[in-house]
């Protein structure tokens, strides 16, 4: 019976050890996993604060995408411009017809806050643009 009780103690003593490296090792990947995923929340909100400084996020109404807009001979057609700004906020539109030829036009308006574009349409092509508060 003694010489069985060195086994079992020795036994014991190797349960207890792999159970404290076990809770050690759990104990740090709880640690890393934190430490990581509080790294991760840190880098994402700085990337959101910077993007939405520099406008880069939210409002389509901005210098950028009034400077992409062509008018004139080469101006863009309606739903070219749709794609840049989205849908407008405002729209006016008219036409006249004479023996046959018609001319139709249309005023539309973007807005965000105090900031607004609007772009003139003859026949469905950009002709003028104008701006405020970009």
């Amino acid at each position: 019976m003694s010489t069985h009780l060195p086994k079992i103690q020795t036994q014991s003593l190797r349960i207890q050890s792999l159970r404290v490296q076990s809770f050690r090792t759990q104990s740090f990947r709880t640690q890393s996993f934190r430490s990581i995923r509080q790294s991760t929340i840190a880098i994402l909100a700085t990337i959101g604060l910077t993007l939405s400084l520099t406008g880069c996020i939210g409002s389509k109404v901005n210098q950028a995408n009034y400077d992409k807009i062509e008018t004139g001979i080469t101006g863009l057609k309606t739903e070219k411009v749709k794609e840049i700004l989205g849908e407008p906020t405002e729209q006016q539109s008219g036409g006249i017809g004479l023996g046959g030829v018609g001319i139709e036009g249309r005023t539309m308006t973007w807005k965000d806050g105090n900031r607004s574009i609007t772009i003139i349409f003859l026949n469905d092509q950009a002709v003028t643009k104008s701006q405020q508060g970009l």
